[in-house]
C-alpha cells in the first residue's frame, strides 16, 4: 500500500475517521485502475495495429495485392509500387519514406507501445492490489463496528 495511504490511516482518531480515508482511497484508486485498463485496451489495439503494419511493410514487395485503408474502416485492393511508402508522422500529415525507413520507425514504435504496456500493466498491479487492501480494512472495520467491539 502506498505510504501516504498508511500515514492518513495511522493519523486517523478513531475507527470512524479510518473507514472515511479508507473509503477515499478506494474510490479513487478503483477509478484509477478502471482508467488504467481503458488505456491498456487502447495500447493493446495500438500494438495490434502496428504489428500487422509492419509486417505488411516488411512484405510490400512480396504481395501480389494489398488492401488499402482509405478511412471509415473501409478498404480497397490495389498493387503496391516498388519504392516509396508514405507513413503517418501526426496531426494529419504523412511523410514520402522508403519501406526499409518505414519499417524502422513502425519498429520504434511499436518498441515504445510494447513499454508503454508494460509500465501501466505494473501501475494497474499496483492499483489493483491497493484496492485489495483496502477493501479488506474496510471490512474489518466495518466488521468491528457491526460486532460493537469499538
Amino acid at each position: 500500500m502506498e505510504p501516504f495511504i498508511q500515514q492518513a490511516l495511522d493519523n486517523a482518531q478513531n475507527d470512524e475517521e479510518k473507514l472515511s480515508v479508507v473509503t477515499y482511497y478506494y474510490n479513487l484508486y478503483t477509478q484509477k485502475t478502471k482508467h488504467l485498463q481503458d488505456q491498456i485496451r487502447m495500447i493493446e489495439a495500438q500494438i495490434d495495429e502496428l504489428s500487422t503494419a509492419l509486417g505488411a511493410v516488411k512484405d510490400i514487395e512480396k504481395n501480389p495485392s494489398i488492401n488499402f485503408n482509405i478511412g471509415g474502416g473501409i478498404y480497397v485492393p490495389g498493387k503496391p509500387v516498388k519504392g516509396d511508402v508514405f507513413i503517418d508522422i501526426g496531426s494529419y500529415y504523412v511523410s514520402k519514406t522508403q519501406p526499409e525507413e518505414a519499417v524502422k520507425i513502425t519498429s520504434e514504435r511499436l518498441e515504445f507501445q510494447i513499454e508503454t504496456l508494460k509500465n501501466l500493466t505494473e501501475e494497474f498491479s499496483k492499483g489493483v492490489e491497493t484496492v485489495s487492501k483496502l477493501n479488506s480494512i474496510g471490512q474489518s472495520l466495518l466488521a468491528k463496528n457491526v460486532d460493537g467491539k469499538e
